[in-house]
């Protein structure tokens, strides 16, 4: 999905979440780290992006594979964010809490 794309719609949440119940979060997934052609720099544009151009609370960072990875991009991107991280080979997901920034 284009950037523009994915900030029409991330626009279009906020705008709602606005509207019906500012208390609700809104997370955007930045998607850049496991598309074609992305990783780590096309991750951090994204949530650069989506940071300056919407309204979102929190930017969350997918398929990092390490924890450099995910420190990098939570230093790069202001506001607050979340990483999930790649444990093993086999493939599960654990979310890192000592990486989400308020």
């Amino acid at each position: 999905m284009s950037g523009a794309e994915a900030t029409g719609r991330l626009n279009t949440a906020v705008d709602a979440r606005d509207r019906l119940d500012p208390e609700f979060v809104i997370v955007a997934r930045t998607g850049g780290f496991g598309a074609a052609g992305g990783g780590i720099d096309e991750a951090i544009r994204r949530a650069n992006l989506y940071r300056v151009e919407t309204g979102i609370d929190v930017i969350f960072y997918e398929g990092f594979q390490t924890w450099e990875q995910a420190e990098l991009a939570l230093r790069e991107t202001p506001g607050s964010n979340a990483s999930g991280h790649q444990a093993s080979r086999r493939g599960s997901l654990q979310a890192s809490r000592r990486s989400v920034h308020m």
